[in-house]
């Protein structure tokens, strides 16, 4: 993975050198011709940090006033003066390791998004730190206990949250969030905070001219490096058709779809290209194909270790990737964005559901698919760790704490994860989450940004001829329900995983419940008498509360939410997921 690796002695007198542990995790990179990398080493020798990766975005770190030192990866836009707290005005799409005099220490920074992963352990003595979770086991000593909490939001929300991985040894710092190493001690502080609506203005006509041109300077800033090497990422919802009419004006674009079929009417390719079609974009189309599904899945999920299901649900996309870079691309734009995440919330745990969070022991007869032990394990570490996230103590309202959950959760384990397979080729800059924008976003009000109002508007009053373009109506992907169930790639390779008797999954998983569903090739999970009669009562209940409070028929409808079980087809391919990470990584399970 590209990104950071360091080593930071705690002020153990003995042990291995810095610069030794950094060339043990360095060792894991996969060379390509196109990869650089930089070493900084401390003067006292207490730290060593290096950047690797795509060439052009390891960089070194040397300011003045006080004086910084280290390296960055990707592009970092520092303020004028690096005097009292500088990162709350550190700008762009970055990680950063330096030794800052004024701080009397080391400082490791994940920027605003956490758009370059940083995951760190301390162990033996030394804080240790890296873009990928593989690495780290490069290190002597390092403890390899799975954290059940995680793996139960990995089962039941299909990604991690908060700081979570899937070991508990190690972690990943977050957005906004700093490491802070001084005298021997590690403290992580958070820097920054979104906070959307926090400061909310109701002239949707002045917000509107304010959105569009820090959204146009956003996009030409991202075109401006290497307008020939980089390509936008189409498709055929809102965010993209943003982007590609901010950047028309820069003359001859260039746009990539992607899908099982280009042809299907209302897919999101089919869209796309009608998209770059009105914008005279040179447009690539990449077919997703499954003939060795088990080789890509377990190729994108040495890339992923775990963090998501993207790597099964999308096992194709490193590969189209590599395709992109063999084409001579350096640079790609998608569209992630935070504008306000579907429609109107009311209450705390409407916020939690609303972001497709879900806690492991709420969802109806999913424990039956996990031994005993496991299955208490899973349900009682995973239930401290989402109400965690639930009950944080943030001074907003329930719609503003659904679209913070939102930033935080959604697109900083699943979305970040799913870019991890553009991290390791390409710069990758989402023009959407620029600083200023995530900025601005505190100005606008919940009502405008229920289901991203305002943005919507932008693009119909700024693009109304793409607007006027139809939206997609699917995504024009796998039916993955299908694929599971028929004689395809995907069946043949689930049979396979699941007759394997060795694997120490089934410390976690009951083999023979898992047999049974997928030998019945049903998709529907039984709910049971009871969770019937409960379901209906609950349905009952949410539609009386209706007229009466919008907050408790909200809090009503997200109970429902959670409760209802997850389909054969993410019970199935989420176990490849965590087979697929205890076959890799053989994690202690006691």
């Amino acid at each position: 993975m590209s990104g950071l690796f360091g080593a930071i002695n705690l002020g153990h007198l003995s042990g291995p050198r810095v610069e030794d542990l950094v060339s043990a995790m360095l060792g894991r990179i996969h060379g390509e011709d196109f990869y650089s990398s930089r070493i900084w080493s401390c003067p006292s020798g207490r730290a060593c940090f290096a950047s690797a990766g795509v060439e052009g975005l390891p960089g070194v770190v040397d300011h003045e006033e006080p004086r910084l030192e280290g390296l960055s990866y990707g592009r970092v836009v520092f303020p004028r003066t690096t005097t009292g707290d500088w990162l709350r005005d550190l700008g762009g799409f970055h990680s950063l390791a330096v030794r800052d005099d004024g701080f009397g220490g080391y400082r490791v920074a994940a920027d605003r998004r956490g758009s370059q992963p940083v995951y760190y352990a301390e162990a033996g003595g030394f804080l240790c730190f890296a873009p990928e979770v593989g690495a780290l086991f490069h290190l002597p000593g390092m403890p390899r206990g799975a954290d059940y909490g995680a793996l139960g939001s990995l089962i039941s929300s299909g990604h991690l949250l908060e700081d979570t991985t899937l070991f508990t040894a190690i972690r990943r710092l977050e957005g906004g969030n700093v490491l802070e190493v001084k005298d021997g001690r590690v403290e992580k502080r958070r820097y920054w905070r979104f906070s959307p609506g926090a400061r909310g203005r109701n002239d949707e006509e002045s917000l509107l001219g304010d959105l569009g041109r820090l959204i146009g300077q956003s996009v030409e800033s991202c075109l401006s490096h290497d307008p020939a090497g980089t390509l936008i990422f189409l498709s055929g919802g809102c965010d993209s058709r943003v982007i590609l009419g901010c950047a028309r004006s820069a003359g001859r674009l260039q746009t990539v779809s992607w899908g099982v079929d280009n042809h299907r009417h209302g897919t999101d390719a089919e869209v796309a290209e009608r998209l770059a079609a009105a914008c005279g974009s040179k447009h690539f189309f990449l077919r997703r194909r499954l003939d060795d599904f088990g080789e890509m899945f377990e190729e994108a999920s040495l890339v992923t270790e775990g963090q998501s299901d993207v790597a099964v649900f999308h096992p194709q996309e490193f590969r189209l990737m590599r395709d992109i870079r063999r084409r001579g691309f350096r640079r790609v734009v998608r569209g992630d964005e935070t504008f306000g995440w579907k429609r109107m919330n009311f209450s705390r745990l409407g916020a939690f559901a609303h972001v497709g969070l879900r806690r492991f022991g709420d969802i109806e007869g999913l424990a039956g698919f996990f031994r005993p032990e496991a299955a208490r394990k899973l349900a009682e570490r995973n239930v401290v760790l989402a109400d965690r996230v639930l009950s944080a103590d943030e001074a907003c309202s329930e719609n503003q704490r659904k679209d913070i959950l939102y930033f935080n959760q959604r697109l900083q384990n699943y979305l970040n994860s799913c870019a991890s397979f553009k991290q390791r080729l390409f710069e990758h800059l989402n023009p959407l989450l620029a600083d200023e924008v995530l900025d601005f976003l505190s100005l606008v009000p919940d009502h405008l940004r229920e289901d991203k109002r305002l943005f919507r508007t932008l693009l119909a009053r700024q693009f109304p001829d793409l607007h006027a373009i139809g939206y997609a109506e699917s995504d024009g992907l796998e039916d993955w329900s299908d694929l599971w169930r028929k004689e395809t790639p995907v069946r043949s390779y689930l049979a396979l995983q699941l007759a394997d008797a060795r694997s120490a999954v089934w410390q976690i998983y009951d083999r023979l419940r898992l047999q049974t569903l997928f030998d019945s090739r049903a998709e529907a999970v039984g709910y049971g008498t009871l969770g019937l009669v409960q379901r209906g009562l609950a349905r009952t209940a949410r539609d009386l509360a209706k007229p009466v409070s919008r907050r408790a028929a909200g809090h009503l409808q997200a109970r429902l939410a959670m409760r209802a079980p997850l389909g054969a087809t993410k019970i199935l391919l989420r176990f490849l997921v965590v087979k697929n990470w205890v076959d890799r990584y053989s994690p202690v399970l006691s």
